[in-house]
């Protein structure tokens, strides 16, 4: 693990870039139209400043996830691409159409549509032509270039860079971290560093600094496992801790000290990586507990902590 650590330092920025683009892209290779469009906008682009991702997962209501084809976390933009005999019947556009709202209502992202059909007035439908969906990709490309240059004179752009993108050094030099801002860390030992943890590679699930007394920071996953069963809940603000192994019940019974818990999910980053994403800070709230089983609850109390 230590050797993982000191070899993805080595990696240059730009072999990064070109890994997690071509990863990127292979992912829908087998989606025509779809990879037609997002190669073109991204060959039209041009830029390696502007950070993109292919089959962007989205929290929606319910605990309902869904994917955007493609998103640029830098301007909050998702394109919904259409292709005809696969979104174009009128019960699935209606489907991508609630679909694309509670995409909105979930994490505020303006909805950009490109199709490869045209809706005539009769309510049918024809092929649109490679020079109508061209214009649309250039018109959404023009979108993505004048926010950039917005933001730059706004002093607010932040140039993508995949080798530093999990480096905890910015958030320690901030003193916070927010759950909004999606902070993500490739190895426990970096995310525990936030926290004044300068040991080496750290593999358990909690760590608590010497001088705590009610806190502890924890490191979820929400695979389902044989032992433990953790559920992240209600939008990402209720997770629901169960042991499943009676066996275990008796060791695991006691009360619990560690009432606040800055929880970091388990999760595998656009390369299938591992990866620890900040969710907040949890609070124990609750716990059902009889002779075979143990379920606790924990409620967000806050996505912004100080440091």
């Amino acid at each position: 693990m230590r050797k993982n650590r000191e070899k993805d330092k080595c990696l240059s920025e730009g072999s990064k870039k070109a890994e997690y683009i071509a990863s990127s892209l292979s992912k829908i290779r087998h989606k025509k139209w779809e990879l037609y469009i997002v190669s073109r906008i991204l060959h039209f682009l041009d830029d390696p400043e502007i950070e993109f991702v292919c089959q962007q997962l989205i929290l929606r209501d319910g605990d309902k996830r869904a994917l955007a084809d493609l998103y640029f976390p830098q301007f909050n933009i998702c394109i919904e691409i259409q292709e005809r005999g696969s979104h174009s019947s009128e019960q699935q556009r209606q489907l991508d159409k609630a679909r694309n709202t509670e995409i909105i209502k979930a994490i505020g992202a303006d909805i950009w549509e490109i199709k490869n059909f045209i809706d005539r007035e009769d309510d049918q439908m024809t092929d649109a032509s490679l020079s109508y969906i061209n214009n649309k990709i250039y018109t959404f490309v023009g979108q993505i270039k004048e926010r950039k240059e917005n933001q730059k004179r706004l002093n607010t752009f932040q140039p993508w860079t995949v080798t530093k993108k999990f480096d905890p050094t910015p958030y320690i030099e901030r003193g916070y971290l927010d759950a909004d801002e999606n902070p993500c860390f490739k190895y426990i030992a970096d995310a525990l560093s936030c926290f004044g943890y300068s040991g080496g590679l750290y593999q358990k699930a909690t760590w608590r600094a010497p001088d705590w007394d009610r806190r502890i920071v924890w490191f979820p996953s929400f695979v389902p496992h044989k032992t433990w069963h953790n559920q992240l809940l209600d939008d990402q603000k209720t997770i629901i801790e169960e042991l499943l192994d009676p066996a275990l019940v008796q060791k695991h019974s006691e009360p619990l000290e560690q009432v606040y818990r800055y929880t970091f999910a388990k999760i595998k980053n656009r390369l299938g990586e591992t990866a620890y994403r900040f969710l907040g800070e949890f609070k124990y709230q609750q716990e059902i507990k009889s002779a075979d089983r143990i379920q606790r609850q924990y409620v967000l109390t806050r996505k912004h902590i100080n440091l």
